[in-house]
């Protein structure tokens, strides 16, 4: 807070007899302190110095010691004219001045509290008395003295200035502003008020008032690096990011051990995705105050968002040891550990986070998450349901408990959580889940409703049809599954399990002509017409999964690309047919499917899984939008619209997930992502919560257990689509992998080697992860 001190500064002047000692008076008295310091030693020593002529000396060689710095030699000679004249009220009030500049404030107040003693019409011992109580916190004692000086001197706009700071600093905004609205109007040209008010307006959330009055500070006296620094603040709490860092830059040229402006710059930078300029600020900062935890807490976030994770672990470990109750840096630990695959750690610390704040649910969420990705199934459904405790009404903790339930085999609470967080949305995704559960209870008709409501809410959802047609044919009702498998087969042609699904529906149906419904009496219902029943060589008695010698292979190709909250991709659809038919001619068993939304993907992850289980080789292809939020990746349905940075864990499909629908092939698990494009949600999308940072690309992978994970760019950079109807990496995929006898890490050198090459060294795909030693070869040698 800016309040003025005045220094009540007399030099005395007198006369004597003597003309030696007039002259060594008057220098003593006079504004040379380089003359008058040894004048006011001579006048002092002089032994025929009267008591008020020697109180004067000490009282003027103070002055001028105070003004060449020599504070302790001012304090000295302070207390002796004190001492000669225990009334002497200038001199505590000066003494008094100097103890407020060394921060001695209990030794400041107690002079000036003797100066009010002694001179109860000074206005500006008061005002000066008024300072300290506000250096010390006491406002109202602050504002008490203002306004006695004030009553003292009503034409005086320090005062109101200072008692407007005040009110700032308690709230009142409304009393500030008219006290600093007559500051300026008993002096037009009063910078510090100007500043006082602009800081008034931006606390009142009025940015251009705020503006204004700090431009107008600046006009007067642009060498104060504080009125730039709030002019930036105020910048950038209105999105004027490029004027805020402008004044910023002027901020740091004025004063560069501003750490408050390096900080600040730093978070403008890394809500830009700027990482490594964030980095070099908050580095700057701390070099200078390694003592504040939030530097080293928001340096964790920019390193973690440029995926400098053994980096952020570090800091956010610095930022608990300087603030051990720091809950919010246990939380982004935590969950880096989680990614890491690192439960227990993870658990730890969002156990900790929790100790100190218990009213997050987000730390209830996390961890339960933990706990289910640790196969700890109570202990997930027992922090499900303390945050729904915190939350009650909260859909996705809803959805995910009775997800939990579902994977402990306790299908009836699974309906339960489902019932509950249908009652809050009706979500097509939440009646699909409720659907399979009744289905996998044998209740069908109860399954069917619910999917029928599912289809009406996302008639296009392939798997949402397959659903429905397994629960008519489970009850008996071929035909109603034939329809729904060609229901299925007109959004998704090459469907392969609504292809399966279709011929056993057909096999399942009676012969022409037979009844499949018996009418009540005199009932006029016409007989169902049903389809010819096909040969037994056409019929399935299950999955089929492709087999070449004795490995049996499946694949699922994902193709994204009419997405509605932002521009249509071009290539995702045609790349997945594409890879789909290379994979398929090289006697995999491929699913392919395209323009999925979430809950599509869900599903059809959630059926790919199952045939996975059975199989050697599982292999996922995803072409599409994809997005890296706090370190970990997320695949985008056609139906995310993503407004908010909180949007991303509702809306889309973790890679762990699409990781784990292939975790229990028993020898190679493989997953191809062309989905580091230039991605127009991360721009659109707000951040709203701190701790988050949203990066461009997709961000380093450590699979393990025989599983590789290929990137079609590097991680942190973007991939090109094609100049045709397929992306340069789609189509060298589709060429390499029919290539008899190589090995399937030499086939994604291939690719590296002819994207780099395609594209100018621009893109780089990587793969990441390893495989043990046997020979994965998908075409065998001719």
């Amino acid at each position: 807070m800016r309040r003025i001190w005045v220094t009540l500064v007399f030099a005395f002047a007198w006369t004597a007899s003597s003309p030696a000692w007039a002259d060594d008076a008057s220098v003593c008295a006079g504004s040379n302190d380089d003359l008058a310091i040894p004048a006011c030693g001579r006048v002092i020593a002089k032994k025929s110095t009267g008591k008020a002529s020697r109180v004067r000396a000490y009282y003027n060689r103070a002055i001028s010691y105070k003004h060449k710095g020599q504070v302790d030699l001012a304090i000295k000679d302070y207390g002796q004219a004190i001492a000669l004249d225990p009334g002497y009220a200038s001199a505590y009030a000066n003494r008094g001045a100097i103890y407020r500049d060394r921060d001695e404030l209990d030794k400041a107040l107690s002079d000036l509290d003797k100066a009010v003693e002694l001179d109860s019409s000074s206005s500006t011992a008061y005002n000066n008395r008024g300072n300290v109580h506000g250096d010390k916190g006491d406002l109202d004692r602050s504002l008490a003295d203002y306004s006695k000086a004030i009553s003292l001197d009503s034409n005086n706009a320090l005062y109101y200035n200072n008692r407007c700071s005040t009110y700032r600093r308690q709230e009142k905004f409304d009393l500030g502003l008219a006290d600093c609205n007559k500051a300026l109007k008993l002096n037009p040209n009063y910078v510090t008020a100007y500043y006082n008010r602009g800081n008034i307006y931006r606390k009142q959330n009025k940015p251009e008032l705020a503006i204004a009055d700090f431009t107008k500070a600046i006009s007067f006296d642009a060498t104060d690096a504080d009125y730039f620094f709030y002019r930036a603040l105020t910048y950038q709490n209105n999105d004027q990011n490029d004027l805020a860092i402008a004044d910023y830059v002027k901020t740091l040229e004025l004063s560069p051990n501003y750490t408050s402006a390096y900080y600040n710059r730093g978070n403008i930078y890394r809500n830009q995705n700027k990482p490594e300029l964030a980095i070099a600020d908050f580095t700057k900062a701390i070099s200078i105050d390694a003592t504040d935890a939030d530097y080293f807490f928001y340096r964790a976030m920019a390193y973690r968002s440029n995926d400098q994770v053994d980096e952020a672990i570090a800091d956010y470990g610095r930022a608990l040891e300087l603030n051990p109750k720091y809950g919010v840096a246990y939380y982004n630990r935590g969950n880096i550990y989680r990614r890491q695959n690192r439960p227990d750690l993870a658990i730890a610390d969002l156990t900790k986070a929790i100790e100190i704040d218990a009213s997050d649910a987000d730390y209830f969420y996390f961890r339960a998450l933990a706990y289910r990705n640790n196969g700890q199934f109570d202990e997930a459904i027992a922090d499900y349901d303390a945050a729904l405790k915190l939350t009650p009404n909260d859909f996705l903790t809803l959805l995910n408990r009775g997800l939990a339930h579902k994977e402990k085999g306790e299908v009836d609470l699974a309906i339960a959580d489902y019932d509950q967080a249908l009652a809050v949305k009706a979500d097509a995704d939440a009646l699909y889940n409720r659907g399979v559960a009744y289905s996998d209870k044998g209740e069908y008709a109860k399954a069917i409703a619910d999917l029928d409501k599912a289809i009406e809410l996302q008639p296009a959802n392939v798997a949402f049809f397959n659903a429905r047609a397994g629960a008519h044919l489970k009850k008996g009702e071929a035909a109603g599954a034939v329809a729904d498998y060609r229901s299925a087969l007109a959004v998704a042609p090459e469907d392969a399990d609504a292809k399966r699904g279709l011929a056993e529906a057909i096999g399942a149906q009676p012969p022409a002509g037979t009844d499949t419904a018996t009418p009540s009496p005199g009932s006029n219902a016409p007989k169902e017409a049903v389809a010819a029943p096909v040969t037994d060589a056409s019929k399935s008695a299950g999955p089929k999964v492709a087999v070449v010698g004795e490995v049996r292979r499946v694949a699922l190709v994902i193709g994204n690309s009419a997405y509605r909250s932002v521009a249509h991709l071009p290539n995702p659809a045609g790349d997945a047919q594409l890879v789909g038919e290379a994979l398929r001619n090289a006697g995999v068993d491929v699913t392919v499917a395209v323009d999925l939304d979430r809950a599509a993907m869900v599903s059809t992850l959630r059926a790919f899984s199952r045939k996975a289980d059975k199989a050697d080789w599982a292999v996922v292809y995803y072409a599409g939008h994809g997005i890296e939020l706090d370190g970990k990746n997320y695949l985008i349905p056609v139906d995310a619209a993503l407004e908010t940075d909180r949007d991303v864990p509702d809306e889309t499909l973790s890679l762990d997930r699409m990781l784990s629908a292939v975790s229990g092939a028993r020898q190679l698990k493989l997953v191809i992502l062309d989905a580091c494009r230039n991605n127009p949600f991360a721009q659109q999308m707000r951040v709203t919560v701190a701790t988050r940072a949203v990066t461009r690309g997709l961000s380093r992978v450590e699979p393990m257990d025989a599983t590789l994970v290929v990137y079609s760019a590097k991680e942190g950079t973007t991939a090109e689509d094609g100049e045709g109807t397929n992306s340069v990496f789609a189509a060298s995929i589709s060429k390499r992998i029919l290539e008899p006898g190589v090995e399937i890490n030499k086939v994604f050198r291939l690719v590296t080697r002819d994207v780099l090459t395609e594209t100018g060294n621009r893109q780089q795909p990587f793969v990441y992860g390893s495989l043990p030693p046997d020979d994965f070869i998908l075409v065998p040698a001719k």
